[in-house]
Protein backbone atom coordinates (compact mmCIF):
# COMPACT_ATOMS: atom_id res chain seq x y z
CA UNK A 1 0.00 0.00 0.00
CA UNK A 2 1.65 2.74 -1.06
CA UNK A 3 1.91 6.32 0.76
CA UNK A 4 -0.95 8.68 -0.68
CA UNK A 5 -1.62 12.49 0.38
CA UNK A 6 -4.55 14.58 0.27
CA UNK A 7 -3.90 15.88 -3.09
CA UNK A 8 -4.59 12.76 -4.43
CA UNK A 9 -8.34 13.02 -3.42
CA UNK A 10 -8.83 14.85 -6.50
CA UNK A 11 -7.25 12.60 -8.65
CA UNK A 12 -8.97 9.60 -7.50
CA UNK A 13 -12.00 11.67 -8.05
CA UNK A 14 -11.15 12.12 -11.96
CA UNK A 15 -10.36 8.26 -12.03
CA UNK A 16 -13.70 7.12 -10.82
CA UNK A 17 -12.18 6.02 -7.51
CA UNK A 18 -13.54 8.31 -4.95
CA UNK A 19 -17.45 7.90 -4.80
CA UNK A 20 -20.16 8.24 -2.69
CA UNK A 21 -23.50 6.92 -1.29
CA UNK A 22 -26.47 8.12 -0.54
CA UNK A 23 -28.88 7.29 2.30
CA UNK A 24 -31.61 5.83 0.62
CA UNK A 25 -29.58 3.72 -1.44
CA UNK A 26 -27.73 2.16 1.26
CA UNK A 27 -31.35 1.40 3.29
CA UNK A 28 -33.01 0.51 0.18
CA UNK A 29 -34.51 -2.94 0.59
CA UNK A 30 -34.62 -3.27 4.12
CA UNK A 31 -30.49 -2.91 3.60
CA UNK A 32 -30.19 -5.47 1.46
CA UNK A 33 -26.84 -3.88 0.16
CA UNK A 34 -25.50 -5.45 3.30
CA UNK A 35 -26.66 -9.26 2.37
CA UNK A 36 -23.64 -12.04 1.36
CA UNK A 37 -22.10 -11.91 -1.55
CA UNK A 38 -21.78 -9.45 -4.53
CA UNK A 39 -25.51 -9.95 -5.43
CA UNK A 40 -26.52 -7.67 -2.22
CA UNK A 41 -25.00 -4.80 -3.93
CA UNK A 42 -27.37 -5.01 -6.43
CA UNK A 43 -30.91 -6.08 -4.73
CA UNK A 44 -31.45 -8.93 -7.11
CA UNK A 45 -30.78 -12.39 -7.15
CA UNK A 46 -29.02 -13.47 -10.30
CA UNK A 47 -27.05 -16.30 -11.27
CA UNK A 48 -25.07 -15.36 -14.10
CA UNK A 49 -21.63 -14.07 -13.73
CA UNK A 50 -22.40 -11.61 -16.88
CA UNK A 51 -25.31 -10.23 -15.47
CA UNK A 52 -23.77 -9.94 -12.21
CA UNK A 53 -21.09 -8.24 -13.71
CA UNK A 54 -23.27 -5.75 -15.28
CA UNK A 55 -25.38 -4.84 -12.54
CA UNK A 56 -22.57 -4.16 -10.00
CA UNK A 57 -20.37 -1.89 -12.58
CA UNK A 58 -24.25 -0.39 -13.52
CA UNK A 59 -24.98 0.51 -10.08
CA UNK A 60 -21.20 1.50 -9.37
CA UNK A 61 -21.39 4.33 -12.04
CA UNK A 62 -24.70 5.29 -9.93
CA UNK A 63 -22.82 6.02 -7.27
CA UNK A 64 -21.44 10.19 -7.26
CA UNK A 65 -17.86 11.36 -7.60
CA UNK A 66 -16.78 13.33 -4.34
CA UNK A 67 -13.55 14.36 -2.90
CA UNK A 68 -14.53 14.29 0.50
CA UNK A 69 -17.87 12.53 2.35
CA UNK A 70 -19.37 12.74 5.64
CA UNK A 71 -18.85 9.00 6.98
CA UNK A 72 -16.99 6.19 6.32
CA UNK A 73 -18.92 3.27 7.19
CA UNK A 74 -16.18 0.30 8.55
CA UNK A 75 -18.41 -3.17 8.98
CA UNK A 76 -17.05 -7.30 9.27
CA UNK A 77 -19.02 -8.73 5.95
CA UNK A 78 -19.79 -11.55 7.48
CA UNK A 79 -22.15 -9.77 10.60
CA UNK A 80 -25.89 -10.54 9.44
CA UNK A 81 -28.09 -8.52 7.20
CA UNK A 82 -30.80 -7.24 9.83
CA UNK A 83 -28.58 -6.25 12.59
CA UNK A 84 -26.62 -4.18 10.57
CA UNK A 85 -29.70 -2.38 8.92
CA UNK A 86 -31.13 -1.28 12.98
CA UNK A 87 -27.48 -0.22 13.22
CA UNK A 88 -27.93 2.16 10.57
CA UNK A 89 -31.82 2.94 11.24
CA UNK A 90 -30.61 3.78 14.54
CA UNK A 91 -27.60 5.90 13.53
CA UNK A 92 -29.65 7.54 10.70
CA UNK A 93 -33.49 7.86 11.64
CA UNK A 94 -33.91 7.95 15.58
CA UNK A 95 -33.11 11.72 15.72
CA UNK A 96 -35.52 12.11 12.65
CA UNK A 97 -37.77 9.63 14.24
CA UNK A 98 -38.23 11.35 17.72
CA UNK A 99 -39.25 14.34 16.05
CA UNK A 100 -41.38 13.25 13.84
CA UNK A 101 -43.31 11.18 16.68
CA UNK A 102 -43.60 14.09 18.81
CA UNK A 103 -44.45 16.87 15.96
CA UNK A 104 -46.96 14.56 15.32
CA UNK A 105 -48.88 14.23 18.39
CA UNK A 106 -48.91 18.10 18.56
CA UNK A 107 -50.00 18.56 15.42
CA UNK A 108 -53.28 16.18 16.08
CA UNK A 109 -53.33 17.58 19.81
CA UNK A 110 -53.59 21.02 17.91
CA UNK A 111 -56.70 19.91 15.87
CA UNK A 112 -58.49 18.12 18.30
CA UNK A 113 -58.26 20.89 20.54
CA UNK A 114 -59.72 23.09 17.88
CA UNK A 115 -62.43 20.63 17.02
CA UNK A 116 -63.43 20.24 20.55
CA UNK A 117 -63.18 23.93 21.22
CA UNK A 118 -61.46 24.37 24.06
CA UNK A 119 -58.87 22.92 26.21
CA UNK A 120 -60.97 21.02 28.34
CA UNK A 121 -63.24 19.90 25.46
CA UNK A 122 -61.48 16.11 25.57
CA UNK A 123 -62.22 14.79 28.69
CA UNK A 124 -63.49 11.10 28.37
CA UNK A 125 -63.27 11.38 24.33
CA UNK A 126 -62.12 7.83 24.22
CA UNK A 127 -60.11 9.23 20.29
CA UNK A 128 -57.24 10.54 22.64
CA UNK A 129 -55.53 7.76 23.27
CA UNK A 130 -55.49 6.09 19.88
CA UNK A 131 -55.17 9.62 17.87
CA UNK A 132 -52.47 10.86 20.26
CA UNK A 133 -50.62 7.28 21.23
CA UNK A 134 -51.16 4.88 18.76
CA UNK A 135 -50.87 7.03 15.67
CA UNK A 136 -47.40 9.05 16.89
CA UNK A 137 -45.56 5.88 18.07
CA UNK A 138 -46.43 4.12 14.37
CA UNK A 139 -45.21 7.65 12.71
CA UNK A 140 -42.57 6.68 14.75
CA UNK A 141 -41.44 3.08 14.02
CA UNK A 142 -42.80 4.44 10.29
CA UNK A 143 -40.16 6.97 10.26
CA UNK A 144 -37.18 4.24 12.48
CA UNK A 145 -37.12 1.81 9.46
CA UNK A 146 -38.00 4.08 6.02
CA UNK A 147 -37.24 7.66 6.98
CA UNK A 148 -34.42 8.11 4.25
CA UNK A 149 -37.01 6.64 2.06
CA UNK A 150 -39.31 9.06 2.70
CA UNK A 151 -37.24 11.74 2.67
CA UNK A 152 -35.40 10.97 -0.20
CA UNK A 153 -32.15 11.10 1.98
CA UNK A 154 -32.59 15.43 2.28
CA UNK A 155 -30.61 16.15 5.79
CA UNK A 156 -28.90 12.78 5.67
CA UNK A 157 -24.92 12.52 5.41
CA UNK A 158 -23.28 11.55 2.51
CA UNK A 159 -21.69 8.22 3.00
CA UNK A 160 -18.84 5.67 2.31
CA UNK A 161 -19.58 1.84 1.87
CA UNK A 162 -17.19 -0.51 0.48
CA UNK A 163 -19.66 -2.67 -1.38
CA UNK A 164 -21.34 0.28 -2.96
CA UNK A 165 -18.54 2.73 -3.75
CA UNK A 166 -15.68 -0.03 -4.73
CA UNK A 167 -16.57 -1.97 -7.73
CA UNK A 168 -16.12 -5.19 -6.40
CA UNK A 169 -16.12 -7.55 -9.83
CA UNK A 170 -13.54 -5.65 -11.74
CA UNK A 171 -10.05 -6.63 -9.86
CA UNK A 172 -7.83 -3.87 -11.43
CA UNK A 173 -10.11 -1.68 -9.80
CA UNK A 174 -10.66 -3.11 -7.07
CA UNK A 175 -6.97 -3.18 -6.41
CA UNK A 176 -6.45 0.84 -7.11
CA UNK A 177 -9.53 1.41 -5.13
CA UNK A 178 -7.87 -0.48 -2.04
CA UNK A 179 -4.74 1.10 -2.70
CA UNK A 180 -6.75 4.46 -2.40
CA UNK A 181 -8.20 3.45 1.36
CA UNK A 182 -6.19 5.66 2.92
CA UNK A 183 -7.42 8.46 1.02
CA UNK A 184 -11.06 7.90 1.40
CA UNK A 185 -9.96 7.97 5.38
CA UNK A 186 -8.83 11.09 5.57
CA UNK A 187 -11.48 12.88 2.94
CA UNK A 188 -14.14 11.21 5.52
CA UNK A 189 -15.45 13.36 8.33
CA UNK A 190 -16.61 10.64 10.29
CA UNK A 191 -15.85 6.93 10.88
CA UNK A 192 -19.01 4.84 11.35
CA UNK A 193 -18.17 1.53 13.48
CA UNK A 194 -21.16 -0.80 13.24
CA UNK A 195 -19.81 -3.16 15.92
CA UNK A 196 -20.48 -7.11 16.27
CA UNK A 197 -18.68 -9.77 17.97
CA UNK A 198 -16.18 -10.20 15.34
CA UNK A 199 -15.30 -6.65 14.24
CA UNK A 200 -11.72 -6.56 16.00
CA UNK A 201 -11.22 -10.05 14.73
CA UNK A 202 -11.10 -8.99 11.30
CA UNK A 203 -7.25 -7.57 9.73
CA UNK A 204 -9.12 -5.30 7.24
CA UNK A 205 -11.29 -3.85 10.10
CA UNK A 206 -8.26 -2.74 12.30
CA UNK A 207 -6.94 -1.24 9.47
CA UNK A 208 -9.73 1.20 8.31
CA UNK A 209 -9.45 2.04 12.32
CA UNK A 210 -5.83 2.82 12.39
CA UNK A 211 -5.87 4.50 8.96
CA UNK A 212 -8.48 6.87 9.92
CA UNK A 213 -7.70 7.93 13.17
CA UNK A 214 -4.16 7.90 13.22
CA UNK A 215 -3.71 6.37 16.15
CA UNK A 216 -4.44 10.41 17.79
CA UNK A 217 -7.13 11.67 20.14
CA UNK A 218 -8.26 14.36 17.85
CA UNK A 219 -9.74 11.74 15.34
CA UNK A 220 -10.28 9.04 17.64
CA UNK A 221 -13.37 11.98 19.03
CA UNK A 222 -14.43 11.59 15.27
CA UNK A 223 -15.63 7.85 15.37
CA UNK A 224 -18.87 6.98 16.06
CA UNK A 225 -19.69 3.83 17.56
CA UNK A 226 -22.92 1.97 16.91
CA UNK A 227 -23.23 -1.94 18.21
CA UNK A 228 -25.61 -3.74 16.48
CA UNK A 229 -26.96 -4.87 20.20
CA UNK A 230 -28.17 -1.28 20.59
CA UNK A 231 -30.89 -0.69 18.39
CA UNK A 232 -32.09 -4.09 19.12
CA UNK A 233 -32.35 -3.29 22.86
CA UNK A 234 -33.96 -0.10 22.18
CA UNK A 235 -36.51 -0.89 20.35
CA UNK A 236 -37.41 -4.03 22.68
CA UNK A 237 -37.55 -1.20 25.59
CA UNK A 238 -40.04 0.91 23.50
CA UNK A 239 -42.22 -1.83 22.93
CA UNK A 240 -42.84 -3.19 25.99
CA UNK A 241 -43.09 -0.04 27.24
CA UNK A 242 -46.06 0.75 24.66
CA UNK A 243 -47.50 -2.49 26.05
CA UNK A 244 -47.29 -1.43 29.43
CA UNK A 245 -49.00 2.07 29.05
CA UNK A 246 -51.93 0.24 26.65
CA UNK A 247 -52.53 -1.77 29.85
CA UNK A 248 -52.23 1.22 32.54
CA UNK A 249 -54.67 3.52 29.96
CA UNK A 250 -57.02 0.57 30.60
CA UNK A 251 -56.23 0.10 34.47
CA UNK A 252 -56.51 3.93 34.42
CA UNK A 253 -59.92 3.58 32.86
CA UNK A 254 -61.67 1.28 35.43
CA UNK A 255 -59.91 3.35 38.33
CA UNK A 256 -61.85 6.18 37.08
CA UNK A 257 -65.07 4.67 37.53
CA UNK A 258 -67.15 6.81 40.49
CA UNK A 259 -68.04 3.37 41.80
CA UNK A 260 -64.36 2.50 42.32
CA UNK A 261 -63.32 6.02 43.10
CA UNK A 262 -66.17 6.10 45.92
CA UNK A 263 -65.11 2.35 47.05
CA UNK A 264 -60.99 3.76 47.10
CA UNK A 265 -61.81 6.65 49.23
CA UNK A 266 -63.81 4.80 51.33
CA UNK A 267 -60.76 1.97 52.08
CA UNK A 268 -58.26 5.69 52.59
CA UNK A 269 -60.96 7.01 55.10
CA UNK A 270 -61.29 3.23 56.82
CA UNK A 271 -57.08 2.65 57.13
CA UNK A 272 -56.40 6.52 58.40
CA UNK A 273 -58.86 6.18 61.21
CA UNK A 274 -57.27 2.38 62.12
CA UNK A 275 -54.02 3.15 61.91
CA UNK A 276 -53.70 6.91 62.57
CA UNK A 277 -56.95 7.68 63.92
CA UNK A 278 -57.63 10.36 61.73
CA UNK A 279 -60.07 11.97 58.66
CA UNK A 280 -58.60 14.54 57.98
CA UNK A 281 -59.80 15.38 54.28
CA UNK A 282 -56.01 16.40 52.77
CA UNK A 283 -54.49 12.77 54.32
CA UNK A 284 -57.43 11.14 52.39
CA UNK A 285 -56.54 12.94 49.32
CA UNK A 286 -52.50 12.25 49.36
CA UNK A 287 -53.15 8.51 50.47
CA UNK A 288 -56.14 7.93 47.60
CA UNK A 289 -53.85 9.52 45.35
CA UNK A 290 -50.55 7.52 46.49
CA UNK A 291 -52.58 4.38 46.67
CA UNK A 292 -54.00 4.80 42.92
CA UNK A 293 -50.56 5.36 41.53
CA UNK A 294 -49.28 2.05 42.75
CA UNK A 295 -52.15 0.22 41.83
CA UNK A 296 -51.28 1.01 38.07
CA UNK A 297 -48.01 -0.19 38.12
CA UNK A 298 -49.36 -3.82 37.61
CA UNK A 299 -49.52 -2.46 34.14
CA UNK A 300 -45.55 -2.73 33.71
CA UNK A 301 -45.16 -6.24 35.90
CA UNK A 302 -46.95 -7.67 32.72
CA UNK A 303 -43.67 -6.68 30.63
CA UNK A 304 -41.07 -7.33 33.25
CA UNK A 305 -39.70 -10.75 32.02
CA UNK A 306 -39.32 -9.35 28.88
CA UNK A 307 -37.49 -5.93 30.12
CA UNK A 308 -34.99 -8.31 32.18
CA UNK A 309 -34.07 -10.25 29.13
CA UNK A 310 -33.56 -7.40 27.13
CA UNK A 311 -31.19 -5.91 30.40
CA UNK A 312 -29.27 -9.13 30.40
CA UNK A 313 -28.76 -9.82 26.58
CA UNK A 314 -27.88 -5.76 26.78
CA UNK A 315 -25.03 -6.33 29.52
CA UNK A 316 -23.44 -9.15 28.22
CA UNK A 317 -22.82 -7.82 24.66
CA UNK A 318 -21.87 -4.33 26.22
CA UNK A 319 -19.57 -6.28 28.49
CA UNK A 320 -18.08 -8.67 26.03
CA UNK A 321 -17.19 -5.23 23.46
CA UNK A 322 -15.61 -3.93 26.10
CA UNK A 323 -13.36 -6.93 27.77
CA UNK A 324 -12.47 -7.48 23.78
CA UNK A 325 -10.70 -4.20 23.89
CA UNK A 326 -9.37 -4.40 26.88
CA UNK A 327 -8.00 -7.40 25.93
CA UNK A 328 -7.15 -6.39 22.20
CA UNK A 329 -4.30 -8.47 20.50
CA UNK A 330 -3.94 -7.46 16.64
CA UNK A 331 -1.87 -10.52 16.06
CA UNK A 332 -4.97 -12.74 16.70
CA UNK A 333 -7.11 -10.97 14.04
CA UNK A 334 -8.08 -13.40 11.13
CA UNK A 335 -6.88 -12.95 7.54
CA UNK A 336 -7.91 -14.89 4.52
CA UNK A 337 -4.86 -14.01 2.82
CA UNK A 338 -1.52 -14.25 4.82
CA UNK A 339 -0.24 -11.53 2.21
CA UNK A 340 -2.82 -9.22 3.53
CA UNK A 341 -1.59 -9.65 7.33
CA UNK A 342 1.73 -8.33 6.10
CA UNK A 343 0.37 -5.71 4.29
CA UNK A 344 -1.76 -4.85 6.77
CA UNK A 345 1.17 -4.41 9.72
CA UNK A 346 3.23 -2.64 7.54
CA UNK A 347 0.73 -0.22 7.07
CA UNK A 348 0.36 -0.14 10.43
CA UNK A 349 4.09 0.71 11.05
CA UNK A 350 3.44 3.33 8.43
CA UNK A 351 1.30 5.16 11.15
CA UNK A 352 3.46 4.77 13.65
CA UNK A 353 6.61 6.04 12.46
CA UNK A 354 4.12 9.20 10.94
CA UNK A 355 2.92 9.70 14.74
CA UNK A 356 6.68 9.69 16.04
CA UNK A 357 7.51 12.22 13.75
CA UNK A 358 4.20 14.14 14.45
CA UNK A 359 4.75 13.70 18.42
CA UNK A 360 5.73 17.52 20.12
CA UNK A 361 6.39 18.20 23.44
CA UNK A 362 3.40 19.48 24.67
CA UNK A 363 0.95 17.49 22.64
CA UNK A 364 -1.19 15.06 23.58
CA UNK A 365 -2.80 12.39 21.40
CA UNK A 366 -3.88 9.01 21.68
CA UNK A 367 -0.37 7.60 21.16
CA UNK A 368 1.77 9.65 23.16
CA UNK A 369 1.00 8.09 25.97
CA UNK A 370 2.70 4.70 24.25
CA UNK A 371 5.60 6.56 22.76
CA UNK A 372 6.47 7.63 26.39
CA UNK A 373 6.57 4.61 27.74
CA UNK A 374 9.40 3.06 25.34
CA UNK A 375 10.19 4.76 22.05
CA UNK A 376 11.25 1.15 21.01
CA UNK A 377 7.55 0.16 20.94
CA UNK A 378 6.55 -2.54 18.08
CA UNK A 379 4.26 -0.95 16.10
CA UNK A 380 1.84 -4.13 16.30
CA UNK A 381 2.40 -3.29 20.17
CA UNK A 382 1.38 0.28 20.04
CA UNK A 383 -1.75 0.06 18.26
CA UNK A 384 -2.78 -2.92 20.75
CA UNK A 385 -2.14 0.01 23.91
CA UNK A 386 -4.19 2.32 21.47
CA UNK A 387 -7.42 0.22 21.24
CA UNK A 388 -6.76 -1.03 24.71
CA UNK A 389 -6.87 3.02 26.24
CA UNK A 390 -7.56 5.78 24.01
CA UNK A 391 -10.15 3.90 21.69
CA UNK A 392 -11.62 2.36 24.63
CA UNK A 393 -11.92 5.41 27.15
CA UNK A 394 -13.72 7.05 23.78
CA UNK A 395 -15.88 4.51 23.56
CA UNK A 396 -16.79 4.83 27.04
CA UNK A 397 -17.46 8.30 26.80
CA UNK A 398 -19.82 7.72 24.33
CA UNK A 399 -22.02 4.96 25.27
CA UNK A 400 -21.01 4.01 28.71
CA UNK A 401 -19.97 1.29 30.43
CA UNK A 402 -21.71 -1.87 30.99
CA UNK A 403 -24.63 -0.63 33.13
CA UNK A 404 -24.50 2.61 32.08
CA UNK A 405 -27.42 3.69 30.08
CA UNK A 406 -27.81 7.57 28.51
CA UNK A 407 -29.89 9.92 29.93
CA UNK A 408 -31.37 10.48 26.23
CA UNK A 409 -31.69 7.20 25.34
CA UNK A 410 -33.69 6.27 28.37
CA UNK A 411 -36.13 9.62 27.38
CA UNK A 412 -36.34 7.49 23.87
CA UNK A 413 -37.19 3.97 25.69
CA UNK A 414 -40.05 5.36 27.79
CA UNK A 415 -41.89 7.36 24.63
CA UNK A 416 -44.89 5.70 24.78
CA UNK A 417 -44.90 7.31 28.41
CA UNK A 418 -44.70 10.84 26.77
CA UNK A 419 -47.61 10.07 24.52
CA UNK A 420 -49.41 9.12 27.33
CA UNK A 421 -48.65 12.25 29.44
CA UNK A 422 -49.88 14.33 26.95
CA UNK A 423 -53.41 11.60 26.68
CA UNK A 424 -54.15 11.59 30.55
CA UNK A 425 -53.40 15.15 30.69
CA UNK A 426 -56.24 16.03 27.12
CA UNK A 427 -58.96 13.33 28.28
CA UNK A 428 -58.58 14.58 31.99
CA UNK A 429 -57.87 11.07 32.63
CA UNK A 430 -61.13 9.75 30.87
CA UNK A 431 -63.04 11.82 32.29
CA UNK A 432 -65.04 15.43 32.59
CA UNK A 433 -62.27 17.89 32.84
CA UNK A 434 -65.00 19.82 34.95
CA UNK A 435 -65.88 17.03 37.01
CA UNK A 436 -62.43 15.92 37.98
CA UNK A 437 -61.57 19.96 39.02
CA UNK A 438 -65.15 19.62 41.02
CA UNK A 439 -64.24 16.78 42.43
CA UNK A 440 -60.64 18.16 43.98
CA UNK A 441 -62.14 21.59 44.73
CA UNK A 442 -60.26 23.41 42.12
CA UNK A 443 -60.77 25.89 39.15
CA UNK A 444 -60.64 23.94 35.84
CA UNK A 445 -57.29 26.16 34.69
CA UNK A 446 -55.59 24.91 38.62
CA UNK A 447 -56.16 21.09 37.59
CA UNK A 448 -55.00 21.32 34.58
CA UNK A 449 -51.91 23.11 35.56
CA UNK A 450 -51.35 21.02 38.33
CA UNK A 451 -51.80 17.56 36.26
CA UNK A 452 -49.35 19.32 33.48
CA UNK A 453 -46.55 19.60 36.13
CA UNK A 454 -47.03 16.55 36.83
CA UNK A 455 -46.51 15.15 34.00
CA UNK A 456 -43.53 16.87 33.30
CA UNK A 457 -41.85 16.41 36.09
CA UNK A 458 -42.54 12.45 36.08
CA UNK A 459 -40.99 12.16 32.24
CA UNK A 460 -38.20 14.31 33.23
CA UNK A 461 -37.15 12.87 36.48
CA UNK A 462 -39.07 9.63 37.40
CA UNK A 463 -39.78 7.37 34.62
CA UNK A 464 -36.14 7.91 33.05
CA UNK A 465 -34.73 6.47 36.32
CA UNK A 466 -35.69 2.50 35.88
CA UNK A 467 -33.33 1.52 33.22
CA UNK A 468 -30.22 2.23 34.43
CA UNK A 469 -31.29 1.30 38.27
CA UNK A 470 -32.30 -2.33 36.98
CA UNK A 471 -29.27 -2.14 35.07
CA UNK A 472 -27.40 -1.63 38.24
CA UNK A 473 -29.53 -4.31 40.03
CA UNK A 474 -28.93 -7.19 37.48
CA UNK A 475 -25.48 -6.86 37.37
CA UNK A 476 -25.04 -7.57 40.96
CA UNK A 477 -26.96 -10.36 40.63
CA UNK A 478 -25.26 -11.56 37.85
CA UNK A 479 -21.81 -10.99 40.06
CA UNK A 480 -23.94 -13.52 42.27
CA UNK A 481 -25.36 -15.81 40.68
CA UNK A 482 -24.59 -17.95 37.16
CA UNK A 483 -27.58 -19.50 36.15
CA UNK A 484 -30.06 -17.53 33.56
CA UNK A 485 -33.24 -18.78 35.22
CA UNK A 486 -31.84 -17.92 38.55
CA UNK A 487 -30.82 -14.59 36.80
CA UNK A 488 -33.94 -14.08 35.30
CA UNK A 489 -36.10 -15.00 38.47
CA UNK A 490 -34.63 -12.68 40.35
CA UNK A 491 -34.37 -10.27 38.13
CA UNK A 492 -37.99 -10.38 37.58
CA UNK A 493 -38.87 -9.76 41.39
CA UNK A 494 -36.07 -6.62 41.42
CA UNK A 495 -37.81 -5.20 38.41
CA UNK A 496 -41.33 -5.54 40.20
CA UNK A 497 -39.60 -3.70 42.87
CA UNK A 498 -38.03 -1.26 40.90
CA UNK A 499 -41.66 -0.64 39.26
CA UNK A 500 -43.67 0.07 42.72
CA UNK A 501 -40.39 2.42 43.95
CA UNK A 502 -41.25 4.35 40.64
CA UNK A 503 -44.83 4.39 40.64
CA UNK A 504 -44.97 5.20 44.19
CA UNK A 505 -42.63 8.61 44.06
CA UNK A 506 -45.24 9.14 41.28
CA UNK A 507 -48.20 9.08 43.43
CA UNK A 508 -46.30 11.06 46.29
CA UNK A 509 -45.52 13.63 43.95
CA UNK A 510 -49.39 13.86 42.55
CA UNK A 511 -50.71 13.62 46.00
CA UNK A 512 -47.99 16.68 46.97
CA UNK A 513 -49.28 18.91 44.36
CA UNK A 514 -53.34 17.95 44.52
CA UNK A 515 -52.86 19.05 47.88
CA UNK A 516 -51.22 21.83 47.73
CA UNK A 517 -53.18 23.20 44.96
CA UNK A 518 -56.44 22.56 47.05
CA UNK A 519 -54.59 24.17 50.94
CA UNK A 520 -52.09 26.60 49.29
CA UNK A 521 -50.55 25.45 52.98
CA UNK A 522 -46.95 26.58 53.20
CA UNK A 523 -46.05 22.92 54.79
CA UNK A 524 -47.42 21.42 51.96
CA UNK A 525 -45.62 23.23 49.69
CA UNK A 526 -42.67 23.18 51.59
CA UNK A 527 -43.36 19.20 51.35
CA UNK A 528 -43.44 19.47 47.61
CA UNK A 529 -40.25 21.24 47.11
CA UNK A 530 -38.41 19.07 49.32
CA UNK A 531 -39.84 16.17 47.37
CA UNK A 532 -38.75 17.84 44.37
CA UNK A 533 -35.45 18.33 45.42
CA UNK A 534 -35.25 14.48 46.35
CA UNK A 535 -36.36 14.22 42.62
CA UNK A 536 -33.71 16.06 41.34
CA UNK A 537 -30.79 14.58 43.40
CA UNK A 538 -31.64 10.86 42.69
CA UNK A 539 -31.79 11.73 39.29
CA UNK A 540 -28.35 13.07 39.64
CA UNK A 541 -27.28 9.90 41.19
CA UNK A 542 -28.88 7.64 38.93
CA UNK A 543 -27.21 9.15 35.44
CA UNK A 544 -23.85 10.59 37.05
CA UNK A 545 -21.04 9.29 35.10
CA UNK A 546 -18.59 8.27 36.94
CA UNK A 547 -14.28 8.77 36.54
CA UNK A 548 -12.24 6.39 34.45
CA UNK A 549 -10.99 4.83 37.55
CA UNK A 550 -14.35 4.17 39.53
CA UNK A 551 -15.92 2.68 36.22
CA UNK A 552 -17.28 -0.78 37.27
CA UNK A 553 -15.25 -3.98 35.67
CA UNK A 554 -17.43 -5.98 32.93
CA UNK A 555 -19.65 -8.55 34.81
CA UNK A 556 -17.97 -11.73 35.64
CA UNK A 557 -19.72 -14.62 33.54
CA UNK A 558 -21.65 -12.06 31.83
CA UNK A 559 -20.45 -14.26 28.58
Amino acid sequence: MHELDDGDAEKMCEDGLFRAATAPVVMSGCGAVFGRGMTGTIRTRLDERAQVREACASAFREREKVRQVDVFISHNWGARRWVKFLAMCFFLNLGMAVKATLASALIVAACMLLAAGSVTGLGGDPLVMPLLGYLPMSIFFLVFFFGQTITGGHWSPTLWLDKLCVLQTDECMKAKAISAFPVFLAHSNQMLVLWDDDYFERMWCNLELATFTGLSAQRTQKVEFVPMWLAPWLLAFILTDLVSVSALRVISNIISEPSVVSEGFAACDYLLMHTLGTDSPEARFFVYYVLICVVSCVSYYLTAIPAVVAVLSKMRKHSFMLEQMADFDIRAAKCTLESDRRLVEKRIGELLARRKAAVTDDGSGGLNTCLMMDQNIEPLDCFNAYVRGPLKQAVLEKIGDGMHVPYHLCLVASLPMALFSLVDLLSCSDVSCQMQARELDLSVQGYMGGLAGFWLLNDLMIYPIAQPILFRVLSRVCCAWERLSTRIALGLLAAIILYTYIFLCSGVLLALIVVSSQTLRSCWLAALLLFILFLVCQLWATFRVPSPENRQEPVPGSH
